[in-house]
């Protein structure tokens, strides 16, 4: 175990959906991660795959992977490659960017990264592939993610990313062996209802569905 990027404390995901009739109104993914600074280090960003059971490896053009830069508070996504590293960007589908859409909490000790994100448009996409679900799940969730520190990234002008790299760390779900997650639906009343799910997780320090280790990523 290398904890040397700052230690991870804690995970919290949700994926929340309204519909009204058989019209999706939104899809929202959140997500926040904490770490403990550890001989001086604290991530200041990293890239994220979530699934809706498995371990996201190997899952090519399944999945939609985030590029975190808490340096330029800068979220980027794009198709993931299933490969075990941090190049997707170079060659899969762009599937959009923001600015200022990070929530960093720092208070000297600790710090927080946490964004959250309308992914219906990425769910929709029809032109990447017939495996293609890009950021959703529900009873059960896959995570692979990379914490990193001394985060550089270069950006294209439609927001895409030109480079990107960084000492990075890494969580992942064991294996082929999902985490659970909880899940709850709430209807509102209205002229026609709007049904809403949520599902959630929460995982706190080295589970034992968790690992990680640390290595330099370009």
């Amino acid at each position: 175990m290398n904890d040397s990027i700052g230690k991870h404390k804690e995970i919290q995901a949700t994926y929340a959906t309204e519909t009204q009739g058989s019209n999706i109104l939104s899809e929202t993914f959140t997500w926040n991660s904490v770490f403990e600074k550890k001989n001086g280090n604290l991530p200041d960003g990293g890239w994220l795959v979530m699934s809706d059971g498995p371990n996201p490896k190997t899952h090519a053009k399944e999945f939609a992977i985030f590029y975190i830069d808490a340096v330029k508070n800068k979220l980027t996504a794009y198709a993931y490659n299933g490969e075990n590293n941090s190049k997707s960007f170079k060659n899969n589908p762009f599937l959009g960017s923001w600015d200022n859409i990070l929530n960093v909490v720092d208070d000297g000790n600790k710090r927080s990264i946490g964004f959250s994100v309308d992914v219906a448009g990425i769910n929709s996409r029809t032109d990447i592939g017939s495996d293609w679900k890009g950021v959703k799940f529900d009873s059960n969730v896959g995570i692979w993610f990379h914490a990193a520190k001394n985060v550089n990234a270069t950006y294209n002008a439609n927001g895409s990313l030109k480079s990107f790299s960084s000492t990075a760390g890494w969580f992942d779900s064991y294996g082929d062996q999902p985490l659970a997650a909880s899940t709850t639906t709430v209807t509102k009343e209205v002229p026609e209802p709007i049904t809403g799910t949520i599902a959630a997780i929460s995982a706190l320090g080295m589970g034992s569905t968790l690992k990680k280790r640390s290595r330099k990523q370009k």
